[in-house]
Formats: C-alpha cells, sequence, structure tokens
C-alpha cells in the first residue's frame, strides 16, 4: 500500500510540474510575443494591456490541456506523440482564441497580428517544454529483477521490461 501511495505522490508532483511549466510558456510566450512585435521589451502599460485579455486565455488553455489529458501519466509516456497532441490542443485553444477576441468586443486590444503570433510562438516553446521535460520524467532508475520463466511469454515480457522507458 505504501508503494501505491508514493507513486501517486510522484504521479501529483509531476503533474503540478506539467501545470505550473504550462502557465510558466503561456506567459513567456505572451512576453516573448509583446516584445517581437513591438520592437522592444514591453512597458508595464502594453503588458497589463494584454495580460488582462490574455491571462483569461491562459485559463482556458490550462483547462483544454487537462480536457486533452496534458496532464496524465501517459503524456510523459507517449513522448513520440506528444507534438501531435499539443499541435491539436493548440488548434482548439486557436479557435477558442479567435472567437474571445473577435467575438467579445470588451478589451481595450484586438490583437490580430499579436494573437497569431502568440500562438505559433507558444506552441513552438510548448512543445520544447514538454519534450524536455517528458525527456526528464521518462528517465527512470533501473532496477536488477531476475526473471524466472521461458517460452514466447517470457520473451515478451523481458523485451517489454528492458526495452520501454517507462519501468525502471
Amino acid at each position: 500500500m505504501v508503494v501505491s501511495r508514493g507513486m501517486n505522490m510522484v504521479r501529483k508532483k509531476e503533474a503540478l510540474i506539467l501545470f505550473l511549466g504550462d502557465v510558466f510558456v503561456l506567459f513567456i510566450s505572451l512576453y516573448m510575443t509583446i516584445t517581437l512585435r513591438y520592437g522592444a521589451l514591453p512597458t508595464q502599460e502594453i503588458l497589463a494591456q494584454h495580460l488582462a485579455p490574455f491571462s483569461i486565455l491562459f485559463v482556458l488553455s490550462i483547462l483544454i490541456n487537462f480536457i486533452a489529458g496534458l496532464y496524465e501519466k501517459h503524456t510523459l509516456i507517449l513522448k513520440s506523440k506528444l507534438p501531435k497532441i499539443l499541435t491539436q490542443v493548440q488548434i482548439a485553444n486557436t479557435t477558442i482564441s479567435l472567437a474571445f477576441f473577435y467575438f467579445i468586443p470588451y478589451f481595450l486590444i484586438t490583437p490580430k497580428i499579436t494573437l497569431f503570433m502568440y500562438l505559433l510562438i507558444s506552441l513552438i516553446i510548448m512543445v520544447a517544454w514538454r519534450m524536455a521535460i517528458a525527456q526528464t520524467f521518462g528517465m527512470r532508475r533501473k532496477y536488477k529483477v531476475l526473471l524466472l520463466a521461458e517460452g514466447e511469454e517470457a520473451k515478451d515480457l523481458y523485451n517489454e521490461i528492458n526495452n520501454n522507458q517507462r519501468y525502471g
């Protein structure tokens, strides 16, 4: 029972790290976008104008990430599928972002070019971040194990355990 509880704590810690990293990536993506768009470091006024509406988009993006299962164990295991999953998530984010800015004229800004730059930059940084963290979490300490079996199933089990990074 203790091992099970310990594994749950590890998974929760990994999910929390992924969540906090994603939030950081979204903020840094916005900062980089504004810097590139205006050709200089953003002033507090410009940053504040963009931060209010984009913070709402950040919350929606994180919600979409949860729905897509990006904080579950399998996203660390299926590293090869991660760029595809993140691209699909970004398509959903793009759709919501477009609807948000173009159908809700509440904010002082209507970022056409900035929004597309942000979506592209955030996708690139998110893929890089998630691939790097998947590599980090994917590395498990190796343990020596004695397998007392023979036959095809034993060979399959041996190959699965030795050639799959999710197992220590």
